[in-house]
């Protein structure tokens, strides 16, 4: 299991898995703890690359301010820490705050869905 942050560092979410075992009903791993930079509330399923190796899933917030697509990438050596991987940061005028999980496509291609778009206003009376 990952160690605990310092608590400088916010608890913005966690992916972990849990694996079945003899002694007790499961046993957690953490792969990775988001700390607001590198995504922040992650939502959604998770899904495995083609390759069966890496991670992606979404997250709420972080990133460009509006929600984030990554990747976590397997240790090289059993036991090691997993590497996350920004793909993508929704913010800035397109839609925002993915909602769902990513499915991935032909080619590697990955598809996701956003809660709204980014606009000034959403509101006729503010317009």
């Amino acid at each position: 299991m990952a160690p605990p942050l310092p608590e400088a560092y916010p608890k913005l979410g966690t992916v972990f898995k849990l694996t079945p075992t003899k002694g007790v009903p499961w046993k957690e791993t953490v792969l990775h703890n988001f700390s607001g930079p590198d995504g922040e509330y992650p939502s959604g399923n998770l899904v495995f690359g083609i390759e069966g190796a890496a991670i992606y899933g979404t997250t709420g917030g972080g990133g460009g301010g509006a929600g984030a697509i990554f990747e976590l990438a397997p240790p090289s050596a059993a036991g090691g820490a997993w590497t996350e991987t920004v793909l993508y940061t929704f913010g800035g005028g397109q839609n925002v705050y993915p909602n769902g999980g990513v499915l991935i496509g032909p080619g590697g291609t990955l598809y996701t869905t956003t809660h709204r778009v980014a606009v000034a206003s959403t509101y006729p009376s503010e317009r």
